[in-house]
């Protein structure tokens, strides 16, 4: 089953298409911050140099954060138009959930930047999520550290992880087997709860 898989939830666009468990493509965008401006012509890029057609795509996998909000706002976008047009499967995939799956330790914390010395955290035990995702400061990190294995974007984890496309088509395929099609809502987080 062919999948395309989108990323844009941090500074980057970023997007794979793989079938099954196999990448067959894969781009990361260095344009900081212009989303918007290179998503489409990266996917159009990706489909021409495979000689697939939109029709090949089987489903749509794409973040949904929590991340930056306008990098979230141009992949939920896209993958909703993609998912309308193609009526294909719609698979959303948390960032924080991903890192976790990807990650070979079995009790982890997944913190990522969330914007000046404030984190997103989740908790994680054997890939599955053992606590709401909240919003912390660097002293609880500190904290939280002390206690538990933290990999994230972030200097002061215990490994260092940067999300892709690539990451996030690993967890789709695995998903797929709970295959439920969605409407995609991007993860805010306002004043320590999602939004």
């Amino acid at each position: 089953m062919i999948g395309l898989t989108l990323d844009t939830s941090y500074l980057y666009a970023s997007i794979a298409i793989s079938e099954n468990d196999k990448i067959l493509y894969f781009k990361n965008n260095e344009k900081v911050n212009k989303q918007a401006e290179t998503l489409n012509l990266m996917i159009e890029k990706a489909i021409s140099n495979l000689k697939l057609s939109f029709k090949d795509l089987k489903y749509i996998a794409v973040t949904t954060g929590p991340g930056r909000f306008t990098g979230l706002r141009v992949g939920v976008c896209v993958g909703n138009a993609l998912h309308f047009a193609l009526k294909v499967p719609l698979l959303p995939m948390c960032n924080l959930a991903t890192i976790a799956f990807n990650h070979q330790e079995k009790n982890i914390g997944v913190v990522l930047e969330a914007g000046v010395e404030k984190y997103y955290f989740q908790e994680f035990s054997n890939k599955i999520n053992i606590s709401p995702i909240k919003i912390i400061k660097k002293e609880e990190m500190r904290e939280i550290k002390k206690k538990l294995y933290l990999v994230g974007n972030v200097d002061e984890v215990n490994d260092k992880f940067f999300l892709d496309a690539k990451h996030i088509a690993k967890f789709a395929n695995y998903k797929l087997k709970n295959l439920i099609p969605n409407y995609l809502m991007p993860q805010y987080i306002i004043n320590n709860y999602i939004a």
